[in-house]
């Protein structure tokens, strides 16, 4: 009779903290972008384009997804947490044909402490796939608004703009260079740059073997 007695009281006190956590959840803020942010990045599901390389190799990349999901994050780390927010994520995946390599483009917004304002932020990542035991990546990820992409760390030579910039015999207006971090350790393929226009895209990359890729239009 003891034992049930103790046995009765912890489990009298397990359901009373758990109720005592639950709450009803409340939405306090939401963001979610314009058509004219998404317009930064101007790729549509089954896109299709060319990049070349200086020995006149040729590959077809592929916009295999662009998805759009709400992220939700509570006021704090406290996992019962009743009030949140919720923020658009949009990614999109770029493949190319021969499997090589896979290229997204990352939109997120999320909330700018104290001002009540919202940053927009453009994130590039590249994965190199030699073989499923040697993977690499590199990424960068910078701030956007209306038309114009900014360093939000300000890195300085991570973000460089040019009016006119020339990849391989093409000229190309308003690009973006990016210079991306790389996030594995070794010694493989990966992108050391990223050439964008809010127009065009992606118009070309550069390797760490000196490989310099471009846009074939």
């Amino acid at each position: 009779m003891r034992y049930s007695s103790i046995f009765l009281f912890v489990l009298i006190t397990q359901l009373a903290l758990f109720s005592g956590c639950k709450c009803r959840e409340h939405e306090i803020a939401k963001y979610q972008f314009t058509s004219r942010e998404l317009e930064i990045n101007p790729y549509t599901i089954n896109d299709r384009f060319y990049l070349k390389n200086l020995s006149g190799d040729s590959v077809e990349y592929l916009v295999s997804s662009r998805n759009s999901s709400m992220e939700k994050f509570h006021g704090n780390s406290d996992e019962y947490e009743c009030d949140y927010e919720l923020y658009e994520s949009n990614v999109t995946s770029i493949v190319s044909k021969d499997n090589l390599w896979k290229f997204s483009i990352v939109l997120n917004s999320y909330p700018e402490l104290h001002d009540g304002t919202y940053y927009k932020e453009i994130g590039f990542n590249e994965y190199t796939y030699l073989n499923q035991s040697n993977k690499l990546m590199a990424s960068l990820g910078l701030l956007f608004y209306n038309d114009s992409i900014y360093d939000k760390y300000y890195y300085g030579a991570k973000l460089v703009f040019h009016k006119l910039f020339s990849l391989g015999p093409k000229q190309f207006n308003d690009i973006y260079e990016t210079t991306l971090f790389q996030e594995n350790s070794g010694t493989g393929l990966y992108a050391t740059k990223i050439f964008y226009s809010i127009k065009l895209g992606i118009v070309g990359f550069t390797t760490n073997q000196n490989e310099t890729w471009y846009l074939d239009i």
